[in-house]
């Protein structure tokens, strides 16, 4: 099984969506990003990709002059957070513009996973030492490379921060002051952490958003809208810009100080600040200025101040009744085949396989027009299991039925029948160690005989293909697989 470098905040359900933090979670990246990141050619023969790549640096809404400019290729064999090298150099111009392009190309290996950073410049009120900004490249060094065009500013900082955050370490004072990083074996987390930037915010614009991922099979398409918590980004934007946006003022000293967490270091720059922000999610212990309502609300009230560069974000004033209580970034999937909801409305039951693929169990319910009752359950339903992608890509038809063989139980007769699952309790789900699901679900109205073989477990291979066993007497219950690769459910039946 891939190791896995799962984020405390990796995954959570809301009502009516399937709703997941994907941040920092070991993901497995599919062969078509959400948001590709430009187009171009390679240099044949040489594993190297030539690029001219470019964009503009901003605080807040202002171009930043003087900026130093590194494109970075995150390390993939050292520690997690080692290993970072610097692919290209260069310093932004008097409109904030930079392009890495030394006679002509600036190369980067096929493969590199890359972040572009920058420190200092000024951003229209004189140099400041502290601007420190991030963007990284959802998508590794490629094809699409080449000419692309990156808006480095406080979004992208937060987005890249926070999906990069558990590949990520910093030094206070050092140089470079933070490092991306990852063993070998866990490059598939690194690869979708970068991944995730793209669901954060649009590298491309600086902006923060809802994007689609599509997949067709069997001629259905399926459309998933991934929406951030855009508000929230765009606050954490606006308290990082209450320094970049200055000449180094003592906001900034003051900033650093309120995002310290406990016997810590304090940031030298607001890339550390995001990244103190980042990995306190709950939000930091605030002693000297005794604010009851949290730091989150602290840090909002005090630094977004005025017209705040990014909208819409938190409204923090006194009296305010919607102002953060955490700095956890929640990312939300609605998943649509034309005609009715897949895989995102009322998700009974979740799992992340080793691939980082996330699949879901859920129910249309009986009462659904936008469902075939084909079971005839008139109680709770079809059940469905399905599979999407990282991307957020449906990976096979949704799964409804399964043809039933050899089980524990086993009523003659019923080997080779195919039955409709049923969305009766539990309707859980597991991984096993070669990424298949298992499901069990238990429904009265299920049409197995004799009526006391009301459970059954279904084994879903990745792509779809799936095989049934019976479980005898009452209700499944929840599921684990063992060290075996045995699935043992609830009424202590092993399949």
């Amino acid at each position: 099984m891939s190791v896995l470098r799962v984020s405390r905040l990796c995954l959570f359900s809301a009502l009516g969506l399937l709703a997941l933090v994907l941040t920092g979670c070991a993901f497995n990246g599919g062969s078509t990003a959400i948001a590709p990141v430009g187009s171009g050619s390679t240099n044949a023969g040489s594993g190297t990709a030539r690029v001219a790549l470019g964009g503009k640096v901003y605080g807040g809404q202002q171009p930043i002059s003087g900026a130093a400019v590194t494109l970075w290729a995150a390390g993939t064999s050292a520690s997690y957070g080692t290993g970072a090298t610097s692919v290209a150099t260069t310093t932004t111009d008097t409109n904030g513009n930079f392009s890495f392009n030394t006679a002509g190309v600036s190369p980067c290996t096929t493969g590199q996973y890359l972040y572009i950073t920058s420190v200092g410049g000024d951003p229209g009120a004189g140099t400041n030492q502290y601007a420190a900004l991030m963007a990284a490249l959802p998508t590794p060094c490629g094809p699409g490379t080449a000419s692309t065009y990156v808006v480095v500013n406080e979004v992208t900082t937060v987005a890249s921060v926070t999906a990069l955050q558990q590949f990520m370490s910093i030094t206070p004072g050092g140089s470079p002051a933070w490092t991306i990083g990852v063993p070998a074996a866990n490059v598939t987390g690194l690869a979708n952490a970068f991944l995730q930037v793209g669901n954060l915010a649009g590298i491309a614009t600086g902006t923060s958003g809802p994007t689609t991922a599509t997949s067709t099979i069997n001629s259905v398409t399926y459309t998933t809208t991934i929406t951030p918590d855009s508000t929230k980004i765009n606050t954490l934007a606006d308290i990082l810009g209450a320094c970049i946006n200055t000449a180094g003022s003592s906001v900034c000293t003051s900033l650093f100080t309120d995002t310290t967490p406990g016997s810590s270091l304090a940031p030298t720059d607001t890339i550390q600040a995001a990244y103190y922000l980042a990995t306190n999610a709950g939000g930091l212990s605030l002693p000297a200025h005794g604010a009851t309502q949290g730091e989150p609300y602290y840090l909002c009230n005090t630094y977004v101040t005025g017209t705040a560069p990014f909208q819409p974000s938190g409204a923090c004033s006194s009296g305010s009744t919607t102002y953060p209580t955490d700095w956890a970034i929640g990312v939300s999937w609605s998943t649509s085949n034309g005609t009715a909801t897949v895989g995102t409305a009322t998700p009974y039951s979740l799992a992340i396989d080793g691939g980082g693929n996330i699949w879901t169990a859920y129910s249309c319910g009986a009462s659904s027009t936008s469902c075939t009752d084909t079971a005839n359950d008139t109680t709770n339903g079809p059940a469905y299991v399905t599979e999407f992608n990282p991307q957020g890509q449906v990976q096979f038809t949704p799964v409804s039925s399964t043809k039933m063989t050899a089980g524990p139980g086993l009523t003659p007769g019923i080997t080779g029948s195919t039955y409709a699952l049923l969305a009766g309790a539990p309707f859980s789900l597991a991984i096993d160690t070669a990424n298949n699901a298992w499901f069990d679900s238990y429904s009265g109205a299920n049409p197995l005989t004799p009526a006391n073989l009301g459970g059954v477990v279904t084994e879903i291979a990745p792509g779809g293909a799936s095989t049934g066993y019976v479980i005898a007497a009452s209700k499944p219950g929840a599921m684990a697989i063992d060290g075996g690769n045995n699935n043992l459910s609830g009424r202590c039946a092993v399949v």
